[in-house]
């Protein structure tokens, strides 16, 4: 057996729903992960949103690619908390971003350029959302929530309050 084929059967499979590139569920039931980013190649667009996408010449893989030069197991995005990184699986043609050969697994950044074969993967990532904003009393230094109009301790003016 080869390595590949281990990381492959051990890894779940995430079911997606192509026309609109959602990932609903893994086969164990858990709910799937927000998406962080997707790749785009050849007029398509691929959804990363799973915690491991693989990436190859297989149909069934959730980055497809026809491509002669692309191994059937080529490469896979692994999810580890909210960064996605891109690894190898001991492909012959190896796998580049932004025309360096991925040895050892590579944190994506929005703009990376992604090659498999001869294939061009650009990744972006998606936002992600911005912690809430915190202030705090300029009187008396109690923390005031975001929309506070004024301090509940002091009745001190929040800033951008109404007063």
């Amino acid at each position: 057996m080869r390595k590949t084929q281990s990381i492959q059967m051990v890894a779940p499979r995430i079911s997606s729903v192509a026309s609109t590139g959602v990932r609903l569920s893994a086969p164990n039931g858990v709910a799937a992960t927000r998406e962080l980013g997707y790749l785009e190649a050849v007029g398509r667009r691929f959804p990363i949103g799973g915690a491991i996408v693989s990436i190859g010449r297989d149909r069934n893989l959730e980055v497809a690619l026809d491509d002669p030069g692309v191994s059937l197991l080529h490469a896979q995005i692994t999810r580890h908390e909210d960064a996605l990184y891109l690894r190898d699986l001991g492909s012959r043609n190896g796998t580049w971003v932004n025309r360096a050969r991925v040895t050892v697994p590579h944190q994506l950044r929005s703009g990376d350029r992604i090659h498999v074969g001869q294939t061009e993967l650009v990744f972006q990532g998606t936002a992600a959302p911005s912690p809430p904003l915190s202030f705090a009393c300029k009187s008396c230094g109690k923390p005031l929530g975001p929309e506070a109009r004024f301090c509940t301790s002091c009745g001190f003016p929040a800033p951008g309050g109404s007063s």
